[in-house]
């Protein structure tokens, strides 16, 4: 959290020691066959979930890698659960700086964004002057909900 919040980085040698980490530790726990296809299962979820906001612009490549190395360790369900309060988490975030730096007209664009894509296929130019934030932060705010609260699904 600390490197994207700072750098606006998330490492490969942060994210990949963790995947692997995972996946050994699934493998010791549960055996070769039951603990890789736990981790693996995570693993392609997680990269899955946030591989269509990836390619439209809206996060970078970390996130989209972090959650998959979070999915090795958590399997497909404890992923899924982990990104359902971290983008209830992000939206409200997400909105409410919206709103305070730009009124509803930047909803509008944001919405305008997403049509342009499904109409063209083609993301926008990322415009170097828009706000954003780091996802690992909501994403941080979804595993602690997880873990108090437990899956929403």
């Amino acid at each position: 959290m600390y490197t994207d919040a700072r750098h606006q980085r998330i490492p490969n040698m942060l994210t990949l020691p963790a995947a692997i980490g995972g996946v050994l530790y699934h493998i010791f726990l549960s055996g070769l066959s039951v603990g890789f296809f736990f981790s693996f299962k995570g693993l392609f979820l997680g990269l899955g979930i946030l591989f269509i906001p990836f390619v439209l612009g809206g996060m970078g490549g970390g996130d989209v890698k972090l959650l998959g190395a979070v999915g090795c360790w958590l399997g497909a369900s404890g992923v899924f659960n982990l990104f359902l309060y971290g983008a209830l988490i992000g939206g409200v975030v997400a909105i409410t700086a919206m709103i305070k730096k730009g009124g509803f007209s930047r909803i509008k664009y944001f919405f305008m964004d997403i049509s342009w894509f499904l109409l063209i296929r083609k993301p926008m130019e990322a415009d170097k002057n828009r706000d954003g934030f780091p996802y690992v932060v909501p994403l941080a705010g979804g595993y602690a909900a997880y873990l108090i609260w437990g899956p929403i699904i």
